[in-house]
């Protein structure tokens, strides 16, 4: 049997006591109830009134993993808050959990993001990870691109980038990927 809204608490509360081996089946737990729910915003406003109730890094991490997974729009500006963190964990896991939205929605946080040396690497590749996976309009895709590229440093990201490009046919795709073809690791792949 499925999961619905009505098990959501019993599931929080689970969550909430649950030892770190058994985390990520709680998670998993939520996830689907909150995605099953006839409305998946309640079921994620009730995890969000959880994140904000949490204290410090680790226990606001899964909430903020749960929310990513549903794509709660109301809780994005709350979780890129802490990409404003003085802890480098704190920034670390938000970078990793925005990387892991459902559609592109963090993607302007991201950028942000990469504008701290400290971050750039995880930041470009979580944006770069969003474009690809997500279906967004040539045009935007096209845009945060252009926005990336100056961000793109190593061989990984540079493949990345050039993943992302691939499902760009547009004419300006060409003039995008022209630096990265210079890198001779990059034109043997």
């Amino acid at each position: 049997p499925f999961v619905g809204f009505v098990e959501i608490p019993e599931l929080i509360a689970l969550l909430r006591e649950s030892t770190h081996e058994f985390h990520p089946v709680a998670l998993a737990a939520i996830v689907s109830a909150c995605r099953r729910s006839a409305s998946p915003k309640a079921a994620g406003d009730l995890i969000l009134v959880e994140l904000e109730k949490a204290s410090g890094a680790a226990g606001r991490y899964p909430w903020a993993r749960v929310l990513a997974a549903i794509g709660h729009r109301a809780s994005l500006t709350i979780i890129s808050s802490d990409l404003k963190a003085s802890d480098s964990n704190t920034v670390t896991r938000t970078i990793e959990v925005l990387g892991r939205w459902i559609n592109t929605d963090p993607v302007e946080y991201l950028f942000n993001a990469c504008e701290k040396s400290d971050y750039r690497a995880s930041a470009i590749q979580a944006i770069l990870t969003l474009i690809t996976t997500h279906s967004t309009k040539m045009d935007q895709r096209l845009e945060w691109l252009k926005r990336a590229q100056p961000f793109v440093m190593s061989r990984s990201e540079k493949r990345l980038f050039i993943a992302a490009l691939s499902g760009t046919a547009h004419s300006g795709a060409t003039a995008l990927v022209q630096p990265f073809l210079k890198d001779v690791l990059v034109q043997a792949e």
